[in-house]
């Protein structure tokens, strides 16, 4: 039997999506506090591991030099280190990314630590990114 989960990192913000600032050519967090775009894994507490793990990205890019990463890290945050990038198509129109992640959480699961999964933005500086959704899909193997 399986169990899927939704976890919720941004959104869903229909219409026009929510316009971020561009902050430079840096990885910043989206907005003013990290624990918006974040939540936390308690790993060590032996969970089943996964069938299936997709990380979802809905947004519009204005340009190629947007990327949007989702990425690990300690309480404070601290330790912070990228699980996988996505770069921005450059359409400004809403785009669905998706990208497979069951391999990297697993490992987590078997290594049985307390993680922190979260996103950040990569930018120009100038053009910003919309984004509609940020989320985790996950199918636990239970």
């Amino acid at each position: 039997m399986s169990t899927p989960q939704f976890v919720q990192l941004f959104g869903p913000v229909q219409n026009e999506g929510s316009l971020f600032v561009a902050q430079g050519p840096n990885w910043h967090w989206p907005g003013a506090a990290t624990t918006a775009s974040t939540k936390t894994f308690n790993f060590q507490f032996k969970f089943p591991r996964l069938m299936l793990a997709t990380y979802r990205v809905i947004w519009a890019t204005p340009n190629t030099n947007t990327y949007i990463s989702l990425l690990q890290c300690d309480d404070g945050p601290t330790n912070i280190s990228n699980l996988l990038q996505i770069q921005g198509n450059g359409s400004g129109n809403p785009t669905n990314s998706a990208v497979d992640i069951t391999s990297a959480l697993n490992q987590l699961v078997t290594n049985g630590v307390y993680k922190t999964l979260g996103f950040q933005l990569w930018d120009d500086g100038v053009s910003p990114a919309r984004i509609y959704e940020v989320r985790l899909e996950l199918v636990w193997n239970t």
